[in-house]
C-alpha cells in the first residue's frame, strides 16, 4: 500500500518569504532608530542636572552586526557618567574627571578632576527598563508577516 499527497502553493510561500526577508532588515532598522531615539529622550529627563553637560551629552547609536541584526547603544561620552550612575562609594572616594565647566560653576578653578563621593542617581538603567516593553513592541512589529 502506498500514499501520496501534493503540497500546492510552495512557490507562492517561498515567494512571499523572500519578500517578507527583504523588507525585514529595513524594518528592523527604523525599528531600532525608534528605540534609540525613546532611550535618548528618557535617559536625558532621569539625567541630574548641574551644568546640563551630562544631559546634553547623551546620545543613541544604532549599529548593524550583520543582516537583519542590530544592537541599540545610549550613553554618554562624558568622562564621569559612570560616576553619576553608579555612584562612589562613602567610605572609598575616588578620582572623577569632571571638566573645567563644572570647576569653574562650582569655585574650582579649572581643575579637570576631584574627589568625588555620593549616592548613585542612575539616568540609563532605569531608561532601558522602562522601555523594554515598547522595544519587544517595536521589534515584534518590524518582524511581523504582511
Amino acid at each position: 500500500m502506498t500514499a501520496s499527497f501534493a503540497i500546492k502553493g510552495v512557490k507562492e510561500v517561498t515567494n512571499r518569504l523572500k519578500a517578507h526577508e527583504i523588507g525585514l532588515d529595513g524594518r528592523l532598522n527604523k525599528a531600532s532608530k525608534k528605540l534609540g531615539v525613546l532611550l535618548e529622550k528618557r535617559a536625558k529627563q532621569k539625567a541630574p542636572v548641574d551644568t546640563g553637560r551630562l544631559r546634553s551629552s547623551i546620545t543613541y547609536s544604532v549599529n548593524r552586526i550583520k543582516e537583519s541584526s542590530y544592537t541599540v547603544q545610549v550613553g554618554s561620552n562624558v568622562k564621569y557618567a559612570g560616576y553619576v550612575e553608579f555612584g562612589t562609594e562613602e567610605k572609598a572616594p575616588r578620582l572623577a574627571p569632571v571638566g573645567s565647566e563644572w570647576s569653574s560653576k562650582h569655585d574650582l578653578g579649572n581643575a579637570e578632576v576631584i574627589w568625588v563621593t555620593g549616592r548613585a542617581q542612575p539616568f540609563l538603567s532605569p531608561a532601558v527598563k522602562e522601555s523594554l516593553d515598547q522595544a519587544k513592541k517595536l521589534w515584534r512589529e518590524a518582524v511581523r508577516m504582511r
